[in-house]
């Protein structure tokens, strides 16, 4: 598109041509010389065959590289096939480097979704990779920026905002000194964002451009398909800074190797374990020999720099292994050591708690060093050791960035729950059982990106929505609310430029490492007239409401006025059969044995329509039958290996149903679990069972009940319940236990007529 393959924008098309009247293979006669010959080699480097194509510039880049499995297996395609592709894409797709074209052409940014595209769309789920649109990539880096940028500057944040669209010469020359690294970097949409706006706008200066690419960004990403992408957006845009030059003219593209990674960004050796100066300043000098290196020369220094890498790990594990070991004897003489009387006390539960964490932990050190000197060919990858000339040699990065994978734990290998359960102090757990307790893996995200900030440094994330209010993520919040200057906390779930595909709602979290100065406020929103939240109020909260101030205090107020709903009735979930084929709607020769039931769609307010029949093998109060009436007994039969595997079963007959006691009350308020609004009815047949897509409340009389929902039905106790419920998809919200037990409930409110 810009003429650099001989002046001639029809190369590729013409040269294709020219193998098939010649009946040339494409890829040997073609492909392999214009790619591994000529785009990757200078001039006088280049053969006589391929001079023949005239004027094409010397990219280099690892861009036009042959792929290790390209030089093992030295694959060869039919010509058909070549020939269905020129057809389809070189005849007939126009591309540009122009981002902003909307003319049909494919601009660099289509690569970003080229990244969804190429994945299995079960492994988009599992992995949570999502596609971030660029306007609110483009909003949110703004802020950022605006918020870190700010305090140096003594201006104010609205002030650096609007000087982003003219920098005068002090705000261009910290721009350009901004250290950025996203860690799940994707296609790299917050990266080229960020290089954008460090630039500054009008021309792209190609001096400018080469030192944000090659010097202040970083990214990480476990899929290596990502990676290459992200290297090719960032080549595209150190390309378009030279649009308009012949192609004589254009000096070879950067080596991206050292700057963008492919690795675990959460788990790596050296999970707070720092490597010296002296080996940070070892890894910079031979990163440095990477980035102009072509060839022979370019795999030789990445070989140099994986084993000045692997060494400084090697080194610092060592190290950390005899700390570790002078910790734990400390520890164990402390605990020895005789009291003013000459006795010798016992060491007691926290000190052996201590003692035995230090050791497993030491044990997890020992046992990657020994697998790493085993294995002379492994190179683990460890962020303090492969962006050592940032996290060493400026105690971090100064904007830590971007869309973080949202993965729900039960989709985590064991193994990896475990490891980051050990790492991350702020991935815990919240009370409770079940996986909704257990916590999205954007929190670790969080305090990760957290830690390699450096002192001053702002994350900016988005997260999904429900971490604001979510049980599981309360240690983030109250960790962030004490430790940093919270800037923004925006719920994204009606802002038009945050078209995700994902299933939940984003929320995006702008956060300084440091102390909030007296009096901080919290702006609700990504605009300069959304209202704001003292950050000191949240201190106490069990949540980060986003809701207006006006409501929070009236909630507020309410809340210290009147007991909670908690202090007189218990919520719990519904019934829980753990495998609905085998219960729900049996065949009509088992009606006698079923109760109608109640799910969360057949709530409304104030009604409770039965709307489905559920297999009840059990006695009026849910106590399983001790053995099974025959028809029973062959409904299920073919079952049983499935219902002994349930996570609720841990004991008892393998037929019973889970959570029955509230559910068989002869007093019950239901309320749907997932509802675009909290919605309450009394199930007043002692028959019918409330299933576990409903919470419900067990009280002593119907009175009690047709006031209680009467009040769950009201405006202000729905508004109060929007507020502290978790966001869902589709416009709905989680009425969860913990959300309906917060809510105020006048003493002489129950029962009363």
């Amino acid at each position: 598109s810009e003429g650099w393959l001989d002046g001639n924008p029809r190369f590729l098309a013409e040269a294709f041509d020219s193998c098939l009247i010649a009946k040339r293979d494409p890829t040997r006669h073609l492909l392999h010389p214009l790619f591994f010959g000529t785009l990757n080699r200078s001039w006088d480097e280049r053969s006589r065959f391929a001079r023949a194509f005239g004027a094409v510039p010397f990219l280099n880049g690892g861009l036009f590289e042959p792929h290790a499995i390209e030089r093992h297996h030295r694959l060869r395609l039919p010509a058909e096939y070549w020939q269905d592709a020129f057809a389809a894409l070189v005849d007939h797709v126009e591309v540009t480097l122009d981002a902003n074209a909307d003319d049909g052409r494919v601009t660099p940014e289509l690569l970003g979704r080229v990244f969804e595209g190429v994945m299995h769309p079960i492994e988009r789920k599992q992995q949570g990779a999502f596609f971030t649109p660029p306007a609110l990539v483009d909003v949110l880096l703004r802020q950022t920026l605006a918020c870190h940028l700010a305090p140096k500057l003594c201006r104010s944040e609205a002030a650096i905002e609007s000087a982003l669209e003219d920098p005068d010469g002090e705000l261009r020359r910290i721009l350009l000194d901004v250290t950025v690294l996203d860690p799940a970097v994707g296609s790299g949409a917050f990266l080229v964002g960020a290089l954008g706006l460090l630039h500054g706008p009008g021309p792209r200066h190609p001096a400018r451009v080469r030192h944000l690419v090659t010097r202040r960004l970083f990214g990480v990403d476990r899929h290596p398909g990502a990676v290459r992408l992200c290297e090719l957006r960032l080549w595209l845009e150190v390309l378009r800074a030279m649009r308009g030059r012949p192609a004589g003219r254009v000096p070879p593209l950067p080596n991206l190797d050292a700057r963008v990674r492919a690795g675990d960004a959460l788990i790596d050796p050296l999970y707070g374990t720092a490597i010296g100066t002296a080996a940070a300043r070892g890894i910079r000098a031979r990163h440095l020999a990477i980035l102009g290196a072509h060839g022979a020369s370019k795999r030789a220094a990445i070989a140099d720099a994986h084993r000045t890498e692997r060494a400084a790990v090697l080194r610092a594990l060592r190290e950390q292994e005899e700390v570790i070991d002078r910790e734990i004897a400390e520890l164990i003489a402390a605990a020895r050591a005789p009291t003013l009387f000459g006795d010798r006390p016992r060491v007691g539960r926290a000190q052996r708690r201590d003692i035995d964490a230090r050791r497993r932990q030491r044990s997890q050190l020992r046992a990657e060093r020994r697998r790493l000197v085993r294995d002379t060919t492994a190179m683990p990858f460890a962020i303090n050791a492969a962006f050592a000339p940032i996290t060493v040699g400026r105690a971090g990065f100064d904007l830590v960035i971007g869309n973080p994978p949202w993965v729900r734990a039960e989709q985590l290998p064991v193994a990896t729950r475990d490891a980051l359960a050990t790492r991350y102090r702020w991935w815990r757990g919240g009370s409770g059982l079940g996986w909704r307790h257990l916590p999205d893996l954007s929190v670790a995200f969080i305090e990760r990106g957290f830690g390699l900030l450096a002192p001053g440094g702002t994350l900016a994330f988005l997260v999904p929505a429900k971490l604001a209010t979510a049980g599981y993520a309360s240690a983030c919040r109250s960790a962030l609310t004490a430790r940093s200057t919270i800037h923004r906390v925006a719920d994204l779930g009606n802002d038009p430029r945050a078209g995700f595909e994902a299933t939940t709602y984003p929320l995006a979290i702008i956060a300084s490492r440091r102390l909030p100065p007296a009096g901080h406020t919290v702006r609700l929103g990504l605009r300069s007239s959304d209202p704001a939240q003292p950050q000191a109020a949240w201190s106490e909260s069990s949540g980060w409401l986003t809701a207006s101030p006006d409501a929070q205090r009236i909630a507020a107020r309410l809340a210290r006025e009147h007991p909670r709903l908690s202090d007189f009735i218990t919520p719990q979930l519904g019934v829980k059969t753990g495998a609905n084929t085998a219960f729900l709607d049996p065949p009509d020769e088992l009606r006698e044995w079923c109760r109608p039931a109640v799910r969360g769609r057949d709530v409304r307010p104030f009604t409770a329509t039965a709307g489905a029949l559920l297999l009840w093998p059990a006695d009026a109060r849910g106590r399983p039958w001790h053995a099974l009436p025959p028809a029973l007994a062959e409904h299920f039969g073919g079952e049983m290996a499935r219902l002994q595997r349930r996570a609720d079963q841990h004991g008892g007959p393998w037929w019973q149903l889970f959570r029955t006691r509230a559910a068989t009350a002869p007093h019950r308020v239901v309320w749907r679990d997932l509802a675009p609004d909290l919605q309450a009815a009394v199930i007043h047949d002692t028959r019918v069972v409330p299933l576990n897509s409903c919470y419900v409340a067990a009280v002593s009389s119907a009175t009690v009940a047709e006031s209680l929902a009467a009040w769950l039905n009201a405006s202000p106790i729905r508004a109060i319940a929007r507020m502290r419920a978790e966001p869902a998809a589709g416009g709905c919200a989680r009425f969860a236990a913990r959300t309906l037990g917060a809510l105020p409930l006048p003493r002489e409110g129950l029962g009363h007529p």
